[in-house]
């Protein structure tokens, strides 16, 4: 019996290693520090940095119907100006919305089905902006490669707390590449102004 029992926490603690899911967005997250691989090779961000952008807006014949605070997160191996590998999600939330305690789980849908449309604008009709993740860009330089996704990613990113210029939190993020790029565990991001 206790064979039995040590082979499945064995187990328990192989698949909660961070590894490339298709739908990693009810997956559990590990308190690790956030690391992955991207484009076939191991990534360990080492600068993590959080942007407000401008406000979304969605307009009818100049009027304003709907908007919405835009914002990148951004995963680099190093501090260049082009770092040696990164992975930025970019993510829109209410506008004025406090991001300690918001979350995103998004699957792997394709753009266009119904599932894809109901986790991008909930249940906003007409002309409206998502609040949601809305892509996901990577860039490495050993192999040069860059790629942007903005459907079949699948994603579960948690803000747990902004205090002193920084923000934490978890992600896991699988990314529908030929290398199987993922990215997990839990950061601390620098707000940049």
């Amino acid at each position: 019996m206790k064979a039995k029992i040590a082979i499945s926490l064995l187990v328990l603690a192989v698949v909660a290693q961070a590894s490339w899911r298709s739908d990693v967005s009810s997956a559990p997250i590990s308190n690790k520090l956030v690391s992955g691989r991207l484009h076939g090779k191991p990534f360990a961000p080492k600068v993590i940095t959080l942007k407000k952008l401008g406000i979304n807006k969605a307009t009818i014949n100049g009027k304003v119907e709907d908007q919405a605070q835009a914002w990148v997160l951004k995963f680099a191996s190093d501090n260049e100006f082009f770092p040696a590998q990164d992975i930025s999600i970019w993510f829109t939330t209410n506008v004025g919305e406090k991001l300690a305690g918001r979350s995103f789980a998004l699957k792997p849908y394709e753009f266009g089905t119904e599932g894809f449309t109901k986790q991008q604008y909930g249940n906003r009709k007409g002309a409206a902006v998502p609040r949601s993740v809305s892509g996901i860009f990577t860039d490495s330089k050993n192999p040069t490669m860059s790629d942007q996704f903005s459907d079949r990613f699948s994603i579960r990113l948690i803000f747990t707390k902004n205090q002193g210029g920084k923000v934490t939190g978890q992600v896991n993020l699988s990314l529908p590449d030929k290398s199987k790029s993922f990215l997990a565990g839990s950061f601390t991001a620098v707000i940049e102004p």
